[in-house]
């Protein structure tokens, strides 16, 4: 045999093996269906148990589904679909609860909840993959469903309340118990009543169902609103206020009944505007709040004020008889700032500083009349002043000028008209009463009435020299004489 004919005979006898060699589909076989490695043989069918009856929910358990050859960690790749039929496994439908979560290995059970009473079937499909194994269909399990129906709610608060912690009474729903939540949190187990704390102001519902075998009913829903609120109190009333009267504006737009009271009183029932008289002078507090329709009352809104209507106090005055043309007063009212003086019933004027100063007031009396403004410019009572200003001294020199004493001293006698205080003689050299004076003298007291006098010492004043005597007198009251002047020569 030729090279060539060796060959050809050597390839088609490779050729006739291969025909006959089995193809690898023929190792993926078993209970399963789909592709996957040559090494798996067959995914194994779940059977499924139910019981013969139930309440509310069933529990479906079901074998394991294995692969072929079995691996632990290709087993874990599995995972099941759990179907439910109502006529007799025609129809199936997706369940509910952990079963419709889709359990996954190692899981051999879960949980289904059917919508109504009746008679149901399952079935449970393993899952490798793209393989599947569809179990038998179950035996018969006869379901009973509670009807349940929303609770009725027997105490709630108002529509529109005042109580941040209000309670909740409930009953019916034919259930075993009952789930509560507020503003669409999670349920949780509750029992009626039911409380609440720390609302905020604003919306909320509260929703309550009844339960029973892990099923809910239908809820009842209650939806209020919050509000605690204060009133608002308007007004014009200053503090401190000169008036005995007040008005306040009260205003709480969720509520139509506010109530009041003053300085701690007993609380009433009030309306807008609430005004007082005829207060005394003292610190005032007004205290209001709003009462929903459970009669709970809101936060409290106060407003405090001092009532002064006594006049100002004179802090200093002119004696009440005196011959000086001035008067200085000053005055104080606590908390206020403005003040009005007048003299001897003139007009009113500002005197704001809380003094008020007059000069060259004639001989004669009288009267200082001020009081306190508040804010709005209502006034205080008056306080009034009276006194009376006499005629000032007058006086003279007696006999000219100098009486001489001899021995180098000089006197001088004099007249007054009132014989109070002291007169004050000043000697200036020369002719004119200018300069320094060479010598003052004060008299002591006053002699024979309105005389008075006073004497140079010895060596106060130069002998022979021209001398200018200028006396005055003030006298007790603080007035002021008329001024007397006169020339001489000194002893």
């Amino acid at each position: 045999m030729s090279p060539r004919a060796a060959i050809l005979a050597l390839l088609a006898a490779l050729g006739v093996l291969l025909a006959g060699a089995p193809g690898a589909d023929a190792f993926w076989k078993g209970s399963g269906t789909g592709s996957g490695p040559s090494t798996t043989g067959a995914l194994s069918a779940p059977a499924v148990t139910v019981p013969a009856s139930a309440t509310a929910t069933v529990t479906v358990t079901f074998t394991a589904s294995t692969v072929t050859p079995s691996s632990p960690a290709l087993n874990g790749e599995v995972t099941y679909l759990v179907q439910r039929s109502s006529d007799g496994g025609v129809t199936w439908v997706a369940t509910t609860g952990t079963c419709g979560a889709g359990p996954a290995a190692p899981a051999t059970s879960c949980t289904d909840a059917p919508p109504a009473s009746g008679t149901y079937r399952y079935r449970v499909t393993g899952r490798f993959r793209t393989w599947t194994a569809v179990s038998a269909t179950s035996s018969a399990v006869t379901v009973t469903v509670p009807v349940l129906t929303a609770p009725t709610v027997t105490a709630r608060p108002a529509a529109r309340s005042a109580n941040p912690a209000p309670s909740f009474s409930f009953s019916g729903g034919g259930g075993t118990g009952f789930e509560c939540r507020l503003d669409g949190s999670a349920w949780t187990v509750c029992t009626s009543p039911k409380a609440l704390s720390g609302l905020a102001n604003g919306s909320h519902t509260f929703d309550v169902h009844a339960t029973s075998s892990g099923i809910s009913g239908p809820a009842a829903s209650v939806t209020w609103t919050v509000d605690t609120t204060a009133p608002t109190i308007t007004t014009t009333v200053p503090n401190p206020s000169a008036s005995a009267s007040a008005s306040f504006t009260l205003t709480q737009a969720g509520y139509t009944t506010i109530q009041c009271r003053l300085d701690g009183g007993a609380w009433a029932t009030c309306a807008s505007p609430k005004t007082f008289a005829g207060l005394a002078d003292a610190t005032h507090t007004l205290d209001t709040r709003a009462l929903d329709a459970d009669g709970i009352a809101t936060a409290i809104a106060s407003r405090t004020w001092r009532v002064a209507t006594a006049a100002p106090t004179i802090t200093a005055q002119p004696p009440a008889s005196s011959s000086q043309t001035t008067a200085n007063l000053a005055f104080t009212d606590a908390g206020f700032t403005s003040f009005r003086c007048r003299l001897d019933g003139g007009a009113f004027a500002a005197c704001d500083t809380g003094s008020a100063a007059y000069t060259g007031l004639a001989v004669g009396n009288h009267t200082f009349t001020v009081h306190a403004l508040d804010a709005v410019g209502v006034a205080t009572a008056d306080r009034t002043v009276t006194w009376t200003i006499t005629a000032a001294p007058n006086i003279t020199f007696l006999g000219g000028c100098t009486l001489g004493s001899g021995g180098g001293r000089d006197r001088i006698i004099g007249t007054t008209t009132i014989s109070t205080g002291t007169v004050t003689v000043q000697f200036f050299p020369g002719t004119t009463p200018t300069g320094t004076p060479a010598a003052t003298l004060t008299t002591g007291t006053f002699i024979i009435g309105p005389l008075w006098t006073v004497q140079t010492a010895v060596g106060q004043l130069t002998s022979g020299a021209t001398y200018t005597a200028q006396a005055q007198q003030t006298d007790a009251t603080g007035g002021v004489s008329n001024v007397v002047t006169c020339t001489f020569s000194a002893s």
